[in-house]
């Protein structure tokens, strides 16, 4: 959870504050890292209400 707050936290400077000093790969694994994440709690989500795996 940790990485993930740090995540929240560069994007709030990023977003809010007009900080760039973000190279391109520390973007990209930060982009995958999200994803990661997402597929996380779309697991969690899941596994807590069987309905969501119907994909409908």
């Amino acid at each position: 959870m940790f990485k993930y707050d740090k995540l929240r936290i560069k994007r709030n400077k990023f977003e809010y504050q007009a900080i760039y000093n973000v190279s391109k790969t520390q973007l990209i694994s930060d982009i995958k890292d999200a994803g990661t994440f997402i597929q996380v709690i779309e697991k969690y989500l899941k596994e807590k209400n069987p309905q969501l795996s119907l994909d409908l």
